[in-house]
């Protein structure tokens, strides 16, 4: 895995997400249109990946896209752990959230 400035592993060699700046120790993670960023903080936490859905950043929440999601790379001390958590996210992008209520 790529690592950024820091010695870190890169997020964008993971999720496919750029940070802001190539050296930023936190990156805003677009998510695809089957995931909504609470379910999605839900499940990556459920995994055992923190991250924080994008609407508790938003002011106007009129103008709000309720799909993204604020991954902080600095709150581990390793990298190990951060290249972990980014390999739950990137897994968990490729997947389609688990129906909540039973289909029959």
């Amino acid at each position: 895995m790529r690592q950024n400035g820091y010695g870190w592993p890169s997020a964008s060699s993971a999720t496919g997400a750029r940070p802001t700046l190539p050296s930023a120790s936190q990156i805003w993670l677009p998510l695809p249109e089957q995931w909504e960023g609470r379910r999605f903080a839900a499940e990556a936490l459920s995994r055992g990946a923190a991250v924080t859905p994008g609407e508790a950043f938003r002011c106007d929440t009129d103008a709000m896209d309720p799909r993204a999601v604020r991954i902080c790379l600095c709150s581990e001390a390793g990298a190990a752990r951060i290249e972990e958590g980014l390999e739950i996210v990137a897994r968990l992008i490729a997947s389609y959230p688990v129906a909540s209520t039973p289909i029959v």
